[in-house]
């Protein structure tokens, strides 16, 4: 067994003890491929010169060698011949980073299209004024789509997520316009929509899972497809109805369009906008497919 892997040297050379001064062991061996290149060898030629037709990336690797060789070198022998070398690589490096940079940013000034700061700005002023744009076209786009679309909510008086997401839903549909049918499944009403109607079926027919849920109904079509369920903020309201209205209408799968119920009464409660009337059916005052008396 090797003495000085358990450590039982000691025991067989007592008389050195533990706190000798010794001599520090010879540097190790340089390799080959480092030793062949010498200390003071000039660079072939200026790191910071042009490539004159040669291969970039053999190039690009030959300065990568030989500045992990001088580091190499440095650290293993700090010795100021080899410090001198190591900075003198590094700091051609450094220029030749910041010529590329600074050619970069040139470059960005006089091609907007490459420069994607102008898709995504950083700057205060600039990040404002994408937002205040994004939320104008937002609102006219929800706007749209209330025309011709309104929102059914199902709900039980006894949920808790319900009645938190209610006031939300109901200053989102007046904001937009939309018209929000509340359907409650349990007979209760909400504070947020006091006239709910009580389900007569719809739930069963549109595949309500849980509570609260959110469907995006096409009167005249008489479709309706599934926002979801669970409270949703107002931005997920907007981004996924927003998402509904400019995708096509899925023919099969979970989010296909399912046939509506015809309901008794067509109530739409808020959402209206102001002077409209309050209480109309999915196409507003006039009778439609999906409503009847």
């Amino acid at each position: 067994m090797d003495s000085g892997v358990d450590g039982s040297a000691f025991f067989s050379d007592q008389a050195r003890g533990w706190f000798w001064y010794e001599q520090p062991l010879p540097p190790a061996p340089v390799p080959p491929s480092m030793a062949a290149e010498s200390v003071d060898k000039p660079i072939d030629r200026p790191v910071d010169g042009p490539l004159s037709g040669e291969d970039p990336r053999l190039a690009l690797e030959r300065l990568r060698e030989r500045l992990q060789i001088s580091l190499a070198r440095a650290l293993l022998e700090p010795t100021p011949e080899h410090l001198r070398d190591y900075l003198r690589v590094n700091q051609q490096e450094l220029r030749r980073a910041g010529a590329f940079a600074g050619a970069w940013q040139r470059l960005l000034w006089s091609e907007p299209d490459l420069d994607y700061r102008l898709r995504a700005p950083v700057s205060d002023a600039a990040v404002a004024a994408r937002n205040q744009a994004r939320a104008a076209t937002t609102d006219q786009a929800l706007a749209a789509l209330a025309r011709h679309q309104a929102l059914w909510f199902f709900f039980r008086a006894d949920c808790p997520v319900c009645h938190r997401f209610a006031p939300v839903l109901r200053r989102f549909a007046v904001r937009h316009g939309f018209r929000v049918l509340a359907v409650s499944l349990d007979g209760g009403a909400l504070s947020a929509f006091p006239r709910a109607l009580p389900d007569q079926g719809a739930a069963g027919r549109l595949g309500v899972q849980a509570v609260p849920a959110l469907f995006l109904v096409e009167p005249r079509a008489r479709r309706a497809r599934a926002v979801g369920y669970g409270y949703l903020s107002a931005t997920e309201l907007a981004r996924r109805l927003l998402s509904m209205g400019d995708a096509p209408i899925p023919r099969t799968g979970a989010a296909a369009a399912r046939p509506l119920p015809r309901p008794r009464t067509a109530l739409f409660l808020t959402g209206a906008p102001t002077g409209a009337p309050t209480e109309a059916g999915p196409c507003g005052a006039g009778p439609c497919a999906g409503a009847s008396g």
